[in-house]
């Protein structure tokens, strides 16, 4: 199943789910769609905290699941609507968390990180990422991964907004970043997917929020830092999602 968070208050871009895209369809609609036209998905749910999104998600054909306004994250909120909706829960083999601010989000690419935890057994989570180009090394907007030798098919190594590490700076970054220089790892740029074994949704909700996650507001550093494994598969392409003013316009 796909379970699509999607909170209003965004931190930089508030109320970014119900703005208008192409035909005048709100962002949503583009998200729902998109999920429901992947061929491994028989269930879309949108675990949001506001009427107008959950009426929007529906009428594009999702399934609502009204949630706490206070959850930390958007894996929080996915985990969140699969307690409320238990029956649907139980008959998933993997949960794909598609982010709400992705409305060009290819089908392909939701098959492809569903495809990728089901073909790794022992995998707890698994991502994709695509070649960063090098303008947008620096931006702070985009998600950096590294990855363990052979890229994009172990493990996910540093996830960072900055160029190579932690962007806070200090000892931690110092450090993260001196290893990735002489371990020479390619950076690629994350889209933001992920499938989760249910177990492992379950196990990582719990999890208490990690200094790395506070620092770069990147769930995933909770995983990480919890030792749980996730695959990288690569993508040549993917469309930016929209972060920002900037981004949408």
């Amino acid at each position: 199943i796909a379970v699509i968070p999607s909170r209003f208050a965004s931190t930089r871009l508030p109320g970014k789910a119900l703005l208008p895209m192409l035909g005048g369809e709100p962002m949503i609609a583009h998200v729902v769609r998109a999920a429901l036209a992947a061929s491994t998905v028989q269930r879309v749910l949108v675990a949001t905290d506001h009427e107008g999104i959950a009426a929007a998600a529906e009428k594009a054909g999702a399934e609502a699941v009204m949630t706490d306004s206070a959850l930390p994250s958007g894996t929080d909120r996915v985990a969140a609507a699969l307690r409320l909706r238990a029956d649907v829960a139980a008959t998933a083999d993997v949960v794909v968390n598609v982010q709400g601010d992705e409305p060009l989000v290819e089908p392909s690419a939701i098959d492809a990180s569903a495809r990728l935890l089901l073909s790794h057994p022992t995998a707890d989570i698994a991502t994709l990422s695509t070649p960063l180009p090098a303008a947008l090394l620096l931006d702070p907007s985009k998600v950096k991964v590294v990855c363990g030798p052979p890229l994009h098919s172990e493990g996910l190594l540093p996830v960072s907004r900055g160029a190579a590490g932690p962007s806070g700076g200090g000892a931690e970054g110092a450090t993260c970043r001196r290893a990735l220089f002489f371990s020479r790892a390619p950076i690629g740029q994350h889209v933001g997917l992920y499938a989760f074994r249910p177990p492992s949704l379950q196990r990582f909700t719990p999890l208490s929020l990690s200094p790395s996650q506070a620092l770069e507001q990147l769930e995933q550093m909770r995983a990480l830092e919890a030792g749980m494994a996730i695959l990288v598969g690569e993508v040549q392409s993917a469309r930016s999602g929209v972060d920002t003013r900037e981004d949408y316009e």
